[in-house]
């Protein structure tokens, strides 16, 4: 008797991969504040969806979790003020992480998803796109895994 919904965001927010000083990745990605409040907008009309579709109770996995009954007991959410972890958030479709392009200065993949410098490597996901497109990504997603493919296929062909 469980539901799940996610909001997903365009978000402009910029993040940073490095490394510490034991070699292993570390990660740090913090919301700006137009994207802060756009994702307690999108949480909040997740809440509404769940409570018109008939949910006795919604419950929003905040640091300390805050459960609604009703519409009007969501409004204190569009003031909660975001911090890292304050919400927990996740990526469905990552993009933009691995660009696509002819310049290896500026892209990991070429524009047939070959990576730049490890021969034998294809990048056929959301990663290969300069940004974020915005939308569901999945037509998107499938054109390039074709696009890859073929290539992929091609290069074992001929060598």
């Amino acid at each position: 008797h469980t539901a799940v919904v996610a909001a997903m965001l365009h978000d402009e927010s910029c993040g940073i991969v490095s490394v510490d000083g034991n070699g292993l990745p570390k990660v740090h990605y913090e919301l700006i504040e137009a994207d802060a409040k756009s994702l307690l907008r999108g949480v909040k009309a997740c809440a509404e969806i769940l409570l018109a579709a008939g949910a006795e109770q919604v419950m929003v996995p905040l640091a300390r979790p805050f459960t609604a009954k009703s519409t009007s007991e969501l409004l204190p959410l569009l003031s909660h003020h975001y911090r890292p972890l304050d919400p927990l958030l996740t990526s469905v479709h990552p993009m933009g992480s691995l660009p696509m392009g002819r310049d290896p200065r500026r892209a990991v993949v070429d524009e047939h998803g070959r990576h730049h410098q490890l021969g034998g490597l294809y990048v056929a996901d959301g990663s290969v796109f300069p940004t974020s497109i915005g939308g569901p990504p999945q037509l998107t997603i499938y054109a390039t895994g074709r696009r890859v493919a073929h290539a992929a296929a091609h290069d074992l062909r001929h060598g």
